[in-house]
């Protein structure tokens, strides 16, 4: 599993991968977080986008106080049967920063086994 802020590194992924290590989900801003929903039809067609937009897995600068986010991430750990989680973390993104010490101690807490790493681009 990869996690953090995005990750549009390539190189980075093959070179994971090419250590017989396989990404099987993401939770990134332009990854999965911000694709999962859709639109469920209704006669207000621009309602339905705007619920789905409102409805979607919160950004953590949107989730600070609740932190929602980190069951969903260990919810993905346990449907994709993560052995393991690297978290990215690009320049200058703060609030990913900050909450590198919590997702690490929740997935910790969650399923002992894993081994995280952290990279910082």
């Amino acid at each position: 599993m990869i996690l953090g802020s995005e990750d549009d590194d390539t190189e980075f992924v093959k070179m994971v991968e090419s250590l017989d290590a396989k990404f099987v989900i993401d939770d990134h801003c332009t990854g999965t977080r911000y694709f999962w929903n859709e639109v469920i039809p209704a006669d207000d067609r621009l309602a339905a986008i705007a619920v789905r937009y409102v409805d979607r897995p919160p950004c953590l600068t949107k989730d600070w106080h609740h932190r929602s986010r980190l069951q969903r991430i260990l919810g993905f750990a346990k449907d994709w049967n993560v052995d393991g989680a690297i978290v990215i973390q690009q320049n200058f993104c703060d609030s990913h920063e900050l909450d590198i010490p919590f997702v690490r101690r929740y997935l910790e807490e969650g399923r002992t086994k894993w081994m995280i790493s952290f990279n910082f681009f």
